[in-house]
């Protein structure tokens, strides 16, 4: 049997395969214009934000976190 011989489990009607083809362009046709997207303006100084964040992973030997803290 060769590769190329038509065989009865693969056979796609010519319209499912033209649907499946057209979904294939239409999702790479949103991809390409998703990539292309401009970039937003750039914000002024007084206009942004820098946030810092720290992380304290406690250990059994921290025994005293929070010992200076203010009370609620």
């Amino acid at each position: 049997m060769s590769l190329l011989s038509p065989s009865p489990r693969l056979s796609v009607s010519p319209s499912r395969l033209l649907s499946a083809a057209l979904a294939l362009l239409l999702l790479a046709t949103a991809l390409a214009s998703a990539s292309e997207a401009p970039t937003p303006p750039r914000l002024k100084r007084a206009d942004s934000f820098l946030g810092i964040h720290f992380d304290f992973h406690a250990g059994p030997d921290c025994t005293e976190v929070g010992k200076n803290t203010t009370p609620r």
